[in-house]
């Protein structure tokens, strides 16, 4: 390089220092007249009106949720996340009053001064929610007992409903719990229904409900006396409500026809099974056979039934040389076999 060269050089880096610092210069004066601009500006408005009534969603009750904020996008934000607590459960109410509201503001020292606040004496809060209405649960009652009875026709009276129905908002579901094993579905009938919120468990609800159940029934036609032997013509049958019998009620003509009554029933009463019993056919005072047997061993004589004995059971029967009374099975309307 040549000493010209050096010349040119040197000069062409203090041209660019001298642009530098009249950059750096420039840059500085700017920041101070914005600065003092700002400076100058009064401060922005920040103005904040609580509703007197509000509703909300979500857990916690925020500013945001239960006022109209007017501030600046930084600071509103700020402001609407001051939380005033729990919200209320479904389906109640929070009241609040200007009092206990000033207190908690007083806590964010971090507010602006010229904060402009209107505050009502008193707000209440309520919390969006679903309401599961009782016809709902009705209807859902139904359609379970309908299913469990396989068509039956049955009576529903008394319809009751205990436990929450107001929920959160979201998809709802109904699951009933039947967990009774020997349930009957008949009288007094109560179910646990399992609500779900958007697959959460959220509440628990217990309904409840008298069921008739209408069966076919045999009834007698007239008034009938004890050890009457029941004949077609004597009966009817008809639809009997099972909520009014208790034991065991005959509901097939083959149950009751043939069979002798055990005690003196009225006209239009249900044939119940613990009424009625297999007719005799040996009867009290009968001459019968009394057989005793073991291998190929055979004994009879004569012998006098002590009282009636259907096929099969165990009757006093008298030995009529003896004058002797002993047990034996009922083996013929003529027979009874006595142990060996």
């Amino acid at each position: 390089m040549n000493h010209n060269d050096r010349h040119l050089l040197k000069f062409i880096r203090i041209c660019f220092l001298y642009v530098s610092i009249q950059v750096v210069f420039i840059m500085m004066a700017s920041y101070g007249v914005a600065n003092n601009k700002i400076k100058d500006e009064p401060a922005a408005e920040v103005k904040v009106r609580i509703h007197e009534k509000s509703e909300i969603a979500g857990d916690q009750i925020v500013l945001s949720a239960i006022a109209d904020i007017s501030a600046p996008p930084v600071m509103k934000k700020r402001i609407g996340d001051i939380s005033f607590g729990r919200s209320p459960d479904p389906g109640q109410e929070k009241v609040m009053y200007k009092d206990r509201i000033k207190r908690i503001l007083s806590y964010y020292k971090w507010l602006p001064e010229n904060t402009i606040w209107e505050i009502p004496d008193k707000i209440t809060i309520v919390i969006q929610s679903q309401t599961i209405s009782t016809s709902q649960l009705e209807n859902l009652y139904k359609t379970y007992i309908s299913e469990k009875l396989k068509g039956s026709p049955y009576n529903m009276s008394k319809f009751s409903v205990r436990g929450p129905v107001h929920y959160p908002m979201g998809d709802l579901t109904l699951k009933i719990m039947d967990t009774n094993k020997y349930q009957t579905y008949e009288k007094n009938v109560n179910f646990k229904v399992v609500v779900y919120v958007d697959g959460k468990e959220s509440g628990r609800i217990i309904l409840t409900a008298w069921i008739d159940r209408f069966n076919p029934m045999i009834f007698v036609k007239q008034d009938m006396m004890k050890h009457n032997i029941i004949k077609p013509e004597d009966v009817y049958i008809t639809y009997g409500n099972t909520a009014n019998i208790s034991g065991n009620f005959c509901s097939s003509l083959n149950e009751v026809v043939g069979m002798r009554l055990k005690q003196t029933i009225s006209a239009n009463s249900v044939l119940r099974a613990n009424l009625v019993e297999i007719s005799p056919i040996v009867k009290k005072g009968d001459q019968v056979k009394m057989i005793a047997q073991k291998g190929v061993l055979r004994v009879s004589t004569l012998g006098i039934a002590k009282e009636d004995g259907a096929m099969g059971e165990q009757i006093k029967v008298e030995n009529v040389k003896t004058n002797k009374v002993v047990s034996g099975k009922v083996i013929s309307n003529t027979s009874v076999e006595i142990p060996f």
